[in-house]
């Protein structure tokens, strides 16, 4: 049995490698190939630490009425995904929203969704949040595995004082913890 995560990547990708393979040079290979590359965006990004679990409404909503941001505010929501926290952050509030979002069709799909409901306070960058420097930052959400916090948790730190870090069950060991809300176990930081 396959254990590791980014094993079972791998596996999954060369067993559609191979059915593309089997395919070639019939109708079938161009959704095929489509398949593959959907599935190559997609699991890519667990190899530069994280894979896609999306928040729950509820949790998004309790995030939102807890914060409570104001016009000029400058949110981050870092691996946005979908952009399911952009979108409800910039509908219920004036705050400028940024998601950084690095898989190619998780940014189109939200950018295109940011779009067409006409969100002009939220955008997605398709940038890696380990190097994009988001120093502007008033509020910064983050729903990532443990070890990608945990690699995030310096420059988390360095933030100017008061910038708040909202995490969704996932805790940031080396900040200062301000508020925690149960049972969504959301956590609320603020950097000293």
């Amino acid at each position: 049995m396959i254990t590791d995560y980014r094993t079972k990547v791998l596996f999954l990708l060369f067993v559609l490698f191979v059915i593309f393979l089997g395919t070639f040079g019939t109708l079938i290979t161009i959704p095929v190939l489509l398949l593959v590359i959907v599935v190559l965006s997609t699991f890519a990004t667990t190899f530069y630490g994280s894979g896609w679990t999306p928040s729950s409404r509820q949790s998004i909503e309790r995030i939102l009425k807890e914060i409570r941001p104001k016009k000029g505010d400058i949110i981050y929501d870092l691996g946005s995904g979908d952009g399911r926290f952009v979108i409800a952050a910039a509908k219920q509030t004036n705050a400028k929203i940024i998601g950084l979002e690095i898989d190619f069709f998780k940014w189109l799909m939200s950018s295109l969704a940011i779009k067409i409901k006409g969100l002009g306070n939220a955008k997605i960058i398709r940038k890696n949040f380990f190097t994009y420097n988001f120093h502007d930052a008033d509020i910064i959400f983050i729903y990532l595995p443990q070890p990608t916090v945990d690699r995030l948790q310096e420059r988390l730190k360095k933030l100017r004082k008061g910038t708040l870090i909202v995490t969704n069950k996932i805790k940031c060991k080396s900040l200062k913890l301000t508020k925690e809300l149960k049972p969504e176990k959301i956590y609320i930081y603020s950097t000293k």
